[in-house]
């Protein structure tokens, strides 16, 4: 069984800069699936902590709907299964050669942002517990 957040609906909270350092905020979608079949699936807070990160793109001052990202690492502690192009692995702790691409709908500001996110590695952690959706 895989478990993974889909970067795909889920929302940029926020990203906080200090000096080199970044974390991004996601409310996340979060599913687990048994190959093509999804399980269940809900929504859950995780941080990502990047080291040496730069990003290009413009930052905005409100949360962005993700309408697409991808998401590549040189390498992952995560379970070879939770892994893809377009999620993030639920089981990921620690990563190095970080890329990931975000591309949304900030509504407040009616625009449209793309952020393009190096780092040199990157830890993630929950926020919250998973609020679990009924299918």
């Amino acid at each position: 069984m895989a478990e993974f957040y889909e970067i795909h609906d889920s929302k940029l909270k926020k990203i906080a800069w200090d000096g080199d350092q970044a974390q991004i905020t996601l409310s996340a979608v979060i599913i687990v699936a048994d190959g093509e079949k999804m399980l269940r699936s809900g929504w859950q807070l995780i941080q990502l902590n990047l080291n040496q990160a730069i990003m290009t793109g413009d930052p905005v001052n409100s949360e962005v709907w993700l309408y697409e990202g991808t998401f590549v690492a040189e390498t992952e502690d995560s379970h070879p299964e939770d892994r893809g192009d377009v999620c993030i692995a639920a089981s990921l702790k620690h990563a190095t050669g970080v890329h990931l691409h975000l591309f949304g709908h900030a509504e407040d500001a009616n625009e449209y942002p793309t952020f393009d996110i190096r780092g040199q590695s990157m830890t993630l952690k929950t926020l919250s517990t998973v609020e679990w959706e009924i299918i």
